[in-house]
């Protein structure tokens, strides 16, 4: 198990990080909270395009991105990075 308190988040909010290609679990926990990704990618202010991109690992999420995500999905961003890490499993 994975200590969400011991994960590093990088300090530059700009920085992209390479994630895995699949998110299912970071879909789940946006179905979840009974969002979409289209509301995900209104908060945080990109195109519905560019969300799938990156949901479908054509593009990177910037740190910025995964925390204002984590926000709006009322999670650590620590949680929304174990969401994505563990997939790669």
């Amino acid at each position: 198990m994975i200590d969400e308190d011991k994960l590093l988040i990088p300090l530059d909010p700009d920085e992209e990080i390479r994630i895995p290609r699949h998110y299912r679990r970071l879909r789940g926990l946006i179905h979840a909270r009974s969002e979409t990704l289209a509301s995900v990618a209104d908060y945080l202010m990109i195109s519905r395009s560019a969300m799938n991109k990156k949901m479908n690992g054509h593009k990177d999420f910037t740190i910025s991105e995964v925390k204002r995500m984590a926000e709006f999905l009322e999670v650590k961003p620590s949680k929304i990075c174990t969401y994505i890490c563990e997939d790669d499993y």
